[in-house]
């Protein structure tokens, strides 16, 4: 008899994985199809010496290597490997820190909060703000960047 996993057994989610020891997982289809599923299978059948090598392939994008870290924690898979895929996804960020911002704020992880503002470039202020509105607060373009830029700090824990 299958034993239904605790957390990842939402039944509107439409695959069933079932694990070695006979436990049901469920998943989304639509998650699973979005990322090359092969990358993860190497990664888990792969002994440890290989995980490395495979995830510095230069044909693995941030968002791949993204979305293989939430598909290796939702596998349960060894910490170790998890934590290869977290070093991945980080070391791919140098030209992807906003989603890398993003991600951290999604899960919260004041870790990866941290690589991102230390990979982060900076940008001047002062363009938010440039002299064709800057004392207009109604004027639209400054209305966008800077709701914008509220939106994305609204969302931060006080942890940050």
């Amino acid at each position: 008899m299958r034993e239904l996993h605790s957390e990842h057994d939402d039944p509107t989610l439409d695959v069933t994985l079932i694990s070695s020891d006979n436990v049901e997982l469920k998943a989304s289809s639509h998650r699973l199809i979005k990322f090359s599923i092969s990358i993860f299978l190497d990664l888990v059948n792969a002994p440890n010496y290989c995980q490395d090598f495979i995830l510095e392939q230069k044909s693995i994008k941030f968002w791949h290597m993204k979305t293989l870290l939430l598909l290796v924690e939702f596998t349960l898979c060894e910490n170790s490997l998890v934590d290869k895929v977290r070093q991945a996804v980080i070391n791919l960020a140098s030209d992807h820190v906003p989603e890398l911002l993003e991600l951290a704020l999604t899960r919260q992880d004041l870790g990866l909060f941290k690589e991102a503002l230390g990979r982060a470039k900076p940008f001047p202020l002062p363009a938010i703000c440039s002299r064709n509105f800057q004392y207009d607060n109604d004027h639209p373009e400054r209305r966008k960047i800077v709701t914008t830029f509220d939106e994305w700090f609204e969302h931060l824990t006080p942890t940050y």
